[in-house]
């Protein structure tokens, strides 16, 4: 599990930006500067990591934009990030803006740091222009959900089993059970593609499938060793 240190916040300028119509921060001007500014810190911590030969150095973070709805108007990020320390002066000259435009605070509170970047990921309806989030491929490839397939039909046959005995659990989990697995559905019965299966049930599920496939693997190596000419019939 990913432990961020960094909470980072990016502001503009105005005097330093380039404006819209209306006066405020180009959101698309902005978005590519932000953009820039990050290929700009991975690319250093991605040849600390393969200078060092392990993904300890690896950058992980999360952003997210937001506006100032009670202030300037203007479009901002904030960045959670995995590094235990990044020097403030080194940020504000890759930002290129004024030097209280970056903010970098240490995370004391987990939970709370979450908390607040869902707050902005989440909202139904924001004045942010196309994406207004993101994270790491490495980050992206921990949420994503565990594919397993089966070959022959005594596992795909123990799949099911394991998968009728664990009907009710995953119904009231809000999943819905199908000829293949299950998949999840948002309270307007949409189906969400995205939510894979809660933690703690798949590590059940997967612990329930570990006994059936052994065995099956098991018959199979004793198959595999016996000779062609042999019979399961005693000599006598």
């Amino acid at each position: 599990m990913t432990t961020f240190r960094l909470f980072i916040t990016l502001t503009f300028d105005p005097k330093q930006s380039q404006l819209d119509e209306s006066g405020h921060v180009d959101q698309s001007w902005a978005k590519d500067k932000f953009k820039r500014f990050l290929n700009t810190v991975k690319k250093k911590y991605d040849r600390k990591a393969e200078k060092a030969e392990t993904a300890k150095s690896e950058l992980s973070y999360i952003w997210t934009a937001e506006i100032q709805e009670l202030n300037t108007k203007n479009i901002h990020f904030h960045i959670l990030v995995d590094q235990p320390f990044i020097p403030v002066q080194w940020l504000v000259t890759i930002w290129g803006q004024a030097t209280n435009s970056v903010n970098v605070k240490r995370i004391t509170n987990q939970e709370h740091a979450a908390k607040y970047m869902l707050k902005y990921m989440s909202k139904g309806h924001c004045p942010i222009e196309g994406k207004r989030y993101g994270m790491t491929q490495n980050l992206l490839d921990q949420i994503r959900p565990q594919k397993i397939r089966f070959a022959g039909e005594d596992r795909r046959e123990a799949f099911r089993k394991v998968k009728r005995e664990f009907y009710w659990d995953i119904s009231n989990n809000g999943g819905k059970v199908t000829d293949f697995g299950w998949i999840w559905r948002d309270k307007q019965g949409t189906i969400r593609t995205t939510k894979a299966v809660p933690k703690e049930l798949s590590e059940r599920f997967l612990h329930a499938l570990e006994k059936p496939m052994k065995r099956i693997d098991f018959e199979e190596e004793v198959d595999a060793a016996r000779p062609d000419n042999s019979s399961d019939d005693l000599p006598f």
